[in-house]
């Protein structure tokens, strides 16, 4: 529904960069990246100063998985905060005794 209300006001003849960037979130929202991604570059080529523009395109390529977002496990896994020190003076007598 959003997308057709957007169309219409670019269709009639609103030019607004806002505008053309809450298109372009419709586009990304529905999977159609491509197009949001080619929205967001004639945004730019015409207005290179806008920030809405230059932080949808970014939010765009970290949503399909460029930009170097590369999926992590959660924190709460490889935290050492959250590894069981309850039996540490197992693995602490296993170690060679003696003079070193």
């Amino acid at each position: 529904m959003a997308l057709s209300l957007i169309k219409t006001a670019l269709a009639s003849g609103e030019n607004d960069p806002q505008y053309r960037c809450h298109y372009a979130v419709c586009l990304k929202i529905l999977g159609r990246f491509a197009e949001a991604e080619r929205t967001y570059w004639e945004i730019l080529r015409e207005h290179p100063e806008s920030v809405e523009a230059t932080q949808g395109l970014h939010a765009l390529y970290h949503a399909i998985g460029q930009c170097g977002a590369i999926p992590v496990r959660a924190r709460r896994g490889c935290s050492p905060r959250y590894q069981s020190a309850r039996h540490w003076h197992r693995d602490a007598a296993r170690l060679p005794k003696g003079r070193t």
